[in-house]
């Protein structure tokens, strides 16, 4: 896949800024909550995170699974030095054998596999995505241009898809939070380590939350039912 310059204060197009750019660190990112037909709750992850200290490129893939009712909770975490097991390109991005979300017209399909369990869900693109902080641009608590991130996100995915847990295959519905973020900030200083928040109401609104707790920088958006 071809790199795509890294201009903060220039941002292009979701599906452009979804690739992968030069000099930065990003990740590939979403959270969701999902219903059976009885009404059981569960919750997954999915991290594709990919790191850039110049010729090495470390990638790191986080999937799991809550299941509310039993107490649960499954996880897996794979690293690798290099990419030869990864997919990144403008439509896949997949850690094979444990993840992937592939870019469809009008949904993301996300996998997960793990020695417990599988899970492929339908996340429609439901109200868009959107822009957090400053038009996308988040100062990653400390100053300076390169201390920067893009950052937006799908805050509202209807969901649906099939879960296969204990030997069952489970028709499950729900939603999902997709995040895309990356940039060039000082991936190993501690003032930059953040705690982030996504709330997802009954009522049709999200609000995200970003705080660093080494300084007093906090952001956030809110996100109303009728996308504003």
């Amino acid at each position: 896949m071809k790199k795509i310059e890294y201009d903060v204060n220039n941002l292009q197009s979701f599906d452009v800024e979804w690739g992968i750019h030069k000099k930065c660190k990003e990740w590939w990112y979403a959270t969701g909550t999902l219903n059976d037909d009885d009404g059981n709750l569960y919750s997954y992850q999915f991290t594709l995170l990919h790191l850039n200290f110049g010729i090495i490129t470390p990638i790191v893939v986080m999937a799991a699974l809550t299941d509310l009712q039993s107490g649960r909770h499954y996880y897996l975490q794979r690293s690798q030095l290099f990419s030869k097991r990864t997919t990144l390109n403008n439509k896949r991005v997949a850690y094979e054998g444990v993840a992937s979300v592939e870019k469809e017209n009008d949904h993301m399909q996300i996998e997960l596999s793990h020695k417990d369990f599988k899970l492929s869900v339908e996340a429609r693109y439901g109200k868009g995505a959107f822009w957090h902080c400053d038009n996308g641009k988040l100062q990653m608590a400390l100053p300076g241009k390169n201390e920067t991130t893009f950052y937006y996100s799908y805050t509202n995915m209807p969901t649906v898809g099939k879960l296969m847990l204990d030997g069952k295959t489970i028709e499950v519905r729900g939603k999902t939070w997709f995040d895309k973020q990356g940039g060039t900030y000082s991936f190993t200083k501690y003032k930059t380590n953040w705690e982030w928040f996504s709330l997802r109401f009954y009522d049709e609104e999200e609000m995200m939350l970003f705080t660093f707790p080494q300084s007093n920088y906090q952001d956030g958006t809110y996100i109303t039912a009728d996308s504003k």
